[in-house]
């Protein structure tokens, strides 16, 4: 979580990751998402598909243990992926 300065209050951090995949390239997409999704709800602290960054660190301790690397994956199927973190503002 992160905190603000002023306040101390604590805030939100959302991952929203959003791909475009060719319809050829949708099954072996959707397969790796159900792996990394499977192998995240296994990890310490996992609560409702809501990351923290020892999830993340483990992740990608996963994928270079499977010499799996997501952006030539990605290039070679011709996905785009806009990938973001997104904090809540007060209005």
């Amino acid at each position: 979580m992160i905190t603000s300065a002023s306040s101390q209050t604590p805030q939100r951090l959302y991952r929203i990751d959003k791909f475009n995949v060719p319809q050829s390239a949708r099954g072996e997409f959707l397969e790796k998402v159900r792996t990394t999704h499977q192998f995240l709800r296994t990890l310490p602290g996992f609560v409702r598909d809501a990351l923290f960054e020892a999830a993340k660190k483990a992740v990608m301790a996963k994928h270079e243990e499977e010499e799996f690397h997501p952006r030539e994956m990605f290039a070679r199927l011709g996905i785009d992926a806009d990938l973001a973190n997104y904090r809540q503002v007060e209005a």
